[in-house]
C-alpha cells in the first residue's frame, strides 16, 4: 500500500513538471517577440565630411529675415552630446551645425566647443535632423514661453 502511494506522488510530481515545462514552452514561443529599442541613428563623421554636409546645406539654404526664438534638438542629437561630454568633460558647450546629405536631406552636425568659443573636432557626430532646428521654423507658435 505505502509502495503504491509513493509510486502515485512520483508519477503525479513527474506529471506535473513535465507540464509545467510543456506549458512554460508553449507561451515561450507564441508570445510576440520584444523588440528592442534601436540604437541612436548617430555616427561620427571627420571634419572633411562635415565640411562636405555644411556647404551643401550652406549653398543652397534660404536666408531668412526672423529672429531665432530657440533651436529644437531631437533625442539623437541629444545622444550625440552626451557621447562628446563622455568623451571630453572639459567641454564648455556644443553646437549643431546645419547640414545636407543628398540621400537622408537634412542632418545635425554636433560638435563640442571649447573654453575659447572654437569647435573641438577631435570627435564629430552627424544625425538626422528630423524634428531639429531653428525657430522659425521648428516652432511651438501656442507655446506660453513665446507668446506675445
Amino acid at each position: 500500500m505505502k509502495k503504491n502511494q509513493f509510486t502515485l506522488m512520483a508519477v503525479t510530481f513527474i506529471s506535473g513538471i513535465i507540464l509545467g515545462v510543456s506549458v512554460l514552452g508553449l507561451i515561450s514561443f507564441t508570445g510576440s517577440a520584444v523588440v528592442p529599442a534601436p540604437l541612436p541613428a548617430v555616427t561620427k563623421i571627420s571634419v572633411q565630411d562635415a565640411n562636405t554636409l555644411f556647404k551643401a546645406y550652406y549653398n543652397t539654404a534660404t536666408p531668412t529675415n526672423q529672429v531665432v526664438r530657440g533651436f529644437t534638438i531631437n533625442k539623437d542629437e541629444l545622444s550625440a552630446l552626451n557621447s562628446l561630454s563622455a568623451e571630453n568633460p572639459g567641454l564648455a558647450g556644443f553646437r549643431i551645425y546645419l547640414g545636407t546629405d543628398n540621400t537622408s536631406g537634412s542632418v545635425g552636425i554636433i560638435v563640442g566647443v571649447g573654453n575659447t568659443g572654437m569647435d573641438v573636432t577631435t570627435s564629430i557626430y552627424r544625425s538626422a535632423a528630423i524634428s531639429s532646428g531653428p525657430c522659425p521654423t521648428i516652432c511651438d507658435v501656442n507655446s506660453s514661453i513665446t507668446r506675445n
